[in-house]
């Protein structure tokens, strides 16, 4: 596939303006690790982790054949090599469910009204998605740039980054040196060139969401039954980094200036069960 797309012999031209390229997955080697062990005093457990050891992959290739702002219509599809958009390197989920030991043996009076509680819960953590770091000027003079150029990597682009939140540029000045990746590292390419960058060379922060259920059943006559549950969606109450600045020309350049508004939210449900 690639040889044919460098030919560049416009025998794709039939299928206008796209191409689209799925590759296999065998380019990814993930591993893949699950259990669920039944525990004493009442408790389950299931967790699940992901780790992509080769994530490289092209997950698509467009206007690989007719528009010329990309580096492949010179013959160089290198640029587009690299994880697919989608790609998460590590993900670890967890989930459980226990038996809360208090009051399970008392008297019936106590065991009814203070006892039989369960708690469970899900636990989310993901390392971020992959992006580029490219100009929607036309700095090639090839025509059409709105879909994204290239720049050059000139440098670590790890370098004095940190990963942590930034205040930002206010009125021209930084409130502190707190980077997702470091700007330094990248340049403008030379008027009429391309840049030297791959595809999403660079990592979106990572992610977390625990989330907490409380229940427990209450019995009625006959077969009827009450059901309280208080559930908790991110109830650390942490929000998650937004991706950093992705623009060049903009004071906050590699810098994550917001957050993604998770917030914890309480709800509280009464189910009869007959």
């Amino acid at each position: 596939m690639r040889d044919l797309l460098d030919r560049g012999d416009g025998r794709f031209a039939q299928y206008g303006d796209e191409i689209i390229v799925l590759l296999p997955d065998d380019d990814i080697d993930a591993a893949l690790a699950g259990d669920a062990e039944r525990m004493r005093r009442g408790a389950d457990g299931l967790d699940e982790y992901r780790d992509g050891d080769e994530p490289v992959r092209i997950d698509e290739v467009r206007h690989a054949a007719r528009i010329p702002q990309a580096p492949e219509a010179v013959g160089d599809l290198d640029y587009l090599w690299g994880p697919a958009s989608f790609d998460r390197r590590h993900v670890l989920s967890v989930y459980y469910i226990y038996d809360l030991p208090f009051w399970r043996d008392g008297g019936s009076v106590m065991k009814s009204a203070l006892g039989g509680w369960q708690i469970s819960g899900a636990t989310f953590l993901r390392s971020g998605t992959p992006f580029s770091i490219t100009r929607t000027d036309d700095i090639a003079g090839v025509g059409e740039g709105s879909n994204g150029q290239p720049v050059d990597v000139v440098g670590d682009i790890n370098a004095n980054s940190n990963g942590k939140f930034s205040g930002g540029v206010v009125s021209g000045v930084a409130t502190d040196q707190n980077f997702v990746f470091n700007p330094a590292a990248f340049a403008s390419p030379k008027v009429g060139t391309f840049g030297n960058e791959t595809r999403n060379l660079l990592r979106n922060p990572g992610d977390m969401q625990w989330d907490l259920a409380l229940f427990k059943n209450f019995a009625l006559p006959g077969r009827a039954k009450v059901q309280f549950r208080a559930e908790i969606f991110n109830f650390p109450n942490h929000p998650n980094l937004s991706g950093p600045n992705t623009d060049p020309t903009n004071a906050n350049f590699g810098r994550s200036i917001s957050k993604d508004g998770n917030r914890r939210d309480t709800q509280l449900a009464l189910r009869f069960l007959f």
